[in-house]
């Protein structure tokens, strides 16, 4: 993974989404698909960007591939910080991921 495939993989707000949610626990590519309002096809092309970032990982249970995030990405490792106040006199915008 390189430090550019990182941060375009970042550059979505479905890919941000999806990270959000796996997150949480893993989902299969219809699950997301139902969670975020997007196609299948749509989620798992996002997923393989994901997973080409080295963000998360896939593992086939029966006919389903089930996707997780890696674990140095877990909840326990990347906690969400609270957002920083917005001053005034900052004139780029601030990302903020709850």
């Amino acid at each position: 993974m390189n430090a550019l495939q990182l941060i375009k993989s970042l550059a979505d707000e479905s890919r941000l989404q999806i990270l959000a949610l796996l997150r949480k626990q893993a989902y299969c590519v219809e699950d997301l698909a139902e969670l975020t309002s997007l196609a299948e096809s749509t989620v798992s092309a996002h997923l393989k960007k994901l997973q080409a970032a080295g963000l998360v990982y896939s593992v086939k249970q029966q006919y389903y591939s089930v996707y997780h995030l890696k674990t140095w990405l877990s909840s326990q490792a990347w906690p969400s910080p609270p957002c920083p106040p917005i001053s005034k006199s900052f004139k780029r915008p601030v990302l903020c991921i709850a």
